[in-house]
């Protein structure tokens, strides 16, 4: 099964996923106090005394509440394909909740006095897109103006055995401006495949009973002999029918625009001012916009090219690619899908189809732009 939130036990007899008896019950706590406005210290500190059993670090608490897990949602990737599991989990909240949760957060987020702010590290979602490692910040003072780098804090612990890289943070913080306004504001697409399929098996055993109806109809005699078919097609129908209800109710709750739109509205409103390094107090509070809005943001390199993946809370994903010499740097976007998604807008749209990419065609094509890059006797960035 992986690993499990801390909250969250499995049972060894029948492998069950149960609330964990101690740390259930710690973890409602712990949003209580996020809820108060406590900060990330302040709730690290109480879990240390509660638990001092169990290490309780900075990054625990600061991916704690981005989690889908507090509703129940779990998330597995198999073969490239990401499969979503509702109510997987025992529900700390509701949906609703756990949206709100992500504005206390931003709310409560400490004052920072740090000379230059920057926008992307020490948010906990921001990491390496080769080896997963977090993102971190320097300052440079090369060039007499500080500038904030960022780099794959692989690169000095030597773990992942990641090559390690290191760019300018204003080019991926632009590309978060310029391509990701609308990408927050698309809608939840609302999957009804499963309630299809309910139905479909509901309207198939209602032709089952109206098929035994009209036997006992021509032969009465029919009647004893097909009363336990009878009966076992209609509890197969009344469980059908709480199933669907249930799915009904799940599909009306995912009410993306009602629990989202005020976070984006003012992130909308964020102009380029907040990419000036020195504006401390503005980019303090558009950082912390930016931990509500996105659920994770990918920095490094794919092939020879700086790539940034952007993935909001909605789950919906921007992607760009750094396409421009080291003197006159630009960028190509990209929609990135699955690999089955790809081929079905081929076929049904081909006309747009040059606008989206895979992970696999996304390499190759930074490959073929470092290739032109030497053609022209230009070097790869």
């Amino acid at each position: 099964m992986g690993n499990v939130p801390w909250w969250i036990a499995i049972r060894k007899k029948d492998l069950a996923v149960i609330p964990h008896p101690e740390y259930f019950d710690t973890a409602k706590q712990v949003i209580k106090l996020i809820q108060q406005g406590n900060g990330i210290k302040k709730v690290c500190a109480w879990l240390k005394e509660k638990h001092s059993e169990k290490t309780w670090g900075h990054s625990t608490i600061a991916g704690f509440a981005k989690q889908k897990a507090l509703y129940g949602e779990r998330t597995v990737s198999i073969q490239g394909t990401d499969y979503v599991m509702d109510n997987y989990y025992p529900a700390l909240v509701d949906k609703s909740t756990y949206y709100a949760l992500q504005k206390v957060k931003r709310k409560a987020a400490p004052s920072r006095n740090t000379t230059l702010v920057s926008l992307l590290t020490g948010i906990g979602i921001t990491r390496c897109i080769q080896c997963g490692s977090p993102v971190s910040q320097q300052i440079d003072y090369s060039h007499g103006k500080p500038t904030i780098r960022l780099f794959c804090s692989d690169r000095t612990k030597k773990i992942t055995g990641c090559l390690g890289w290191s760019l300018k943070a204003a080019y991926p913080e632009r590309v978060l401006f310029n391509e990701c306004k609308s990408l927050v504001f698309t809608d939840t697409v609302k999957d009804t495949s499963t309630l299809d399929s309910l139905l479909a098996q509901k309207e198939e055993q209602q032709k089952n009973i109206t098929d035994i109806q009209n036997a006992i109809a021509s032969d009465p005699r029919l009647v004893v002999t097909l009363a336990p078919a009878m009966t076992s097609t209609l509890d197969v129908i009344d469980q059908l029918n709480i199933d669907i209800d249930a799915e009904q109710k799940a599909l009306a709750a995912l009410t993306t625009e009602s629990y989202s739109m005020e976070l984006f509205d003012e992130w909308n409103q964020q102009s380029d001012a907040a990419l000036v390094e020195s504006d401390t107090d503005l980019r303090s509070s558009v950082k912390d916009l930016i931990q509500s809005i996105f659920s994770k943001i990918e920095i490094g390199k794919l092939g020879d090219r700086f790539t940034f993946v952007y993935t909001a809370v909605t789950g919906n994903m921007a992607a760009a690619v750094m396409t421009g010499t080291q003197r006159n740097q630009q960028y190509l976007p990209l929609a990135m899908v699955s690999n089955e998604d790809l081929e079905g807008i081929k076929q049904h749209q081909p006309e747009i189809a040059h606008l989206f990419t895979t992970r696999d065609l996304l390499r190759q094509h930074v490959a073929e732009l470092d290739l032109e890059k030497q053609t022209y006797g230009q070097k790869p960035i």
